[in-house]
């Protein structure tokens, strides 16, 4: 369960990162990537946790 909060966490601060003036093309597009892998990780444990 401490995973899925500072997961939680990253998720939120790279969403409102990602949002940034002045980001490249190139720097936005590395951090949706991650932005994706850190959300199915999340969702992975909330399945697991069952986390409503």
């Amino acid at each position: 369960m401490k995973q899925y909060v500072k997961l939680q966490i990253v998720k939120h601060a790279l969403q409102h990162y990602i949002q940034r003036p002045g980001a490249s093309e190139k720097d936005i597009e590395k951090e949706k990537r991650l932005l994706e892998e850190i959300v199915q990780e999340t969702e992975e444990l909330k399945s697991r946790f069952n986390i409503k």
